[in-house]
C-alpha cells in the first residue's frame, strides 16, 4: 500500500493533476500484490473530502487507499501539498514587474 501511496506522489510531483493518471499509478503499484484485494483508492479534496477529476495544484488534494488482508482492513492516506506557483521572469508575458528608474540617472 505504501508503494501505491509513493507512486502517487511521484506522478503528482512529475506535474500531472488528472486524478485518473494518479489513480492508474496507484493500481498499478496494488496490481504487485493480487492477494491483497483493494477495495477503494480516492483523490478528494483535502477540505471536503469530495472525489476530485481534477487537483488544484494551489489545494492539493487527500489520496486514501483501504485493501484487505485476510479479515483485517488495511487503509492509508497520503496528503499532495500545495504546490507554490514558479516565480515568473521579468521578461515572461504576464509577469507585474515594472523596471524601476535608476535614481543615479
Amino acid at each position: 500500500m505504501h508503494r501505491a501511496l509513493v507512486a502517487v506522489e511521484e506522478t503528482y510531483a512529475a506535474g500531472r493533476r488528472q486524478a485518473s493518471e494518479l489513480l492508474g499509478a496507484a493500481h498499478v503499484a496494488l496490481a504487485i500484490e493480487p492477494a491483497v484485494p483493494v477495495e477503494y483508492v480516492s483523490v478528494a479534496d483535502p477540505d471536503t473530502l469530495t472525489e476530485l477529476d481534477l487537483v488544484d495544484p494551489a489545494r492539493g488534494a487527500l489520496v486514501s487507499l483501504a485493501a484487505r488482508l485476510g479479515r483485517t482492513r488495511l487503509i492509508d492516506n497520503l496528503v499532495l501539498a500545495p504546490v507554490a506557483p514558479s516565480p515568473r521572469h521579468p521578461d515572461q508575458p504576464g509577469s507585474t514587474s515594472r523596471p524601476t528608474a535608476d535614481p543615479a540617472a
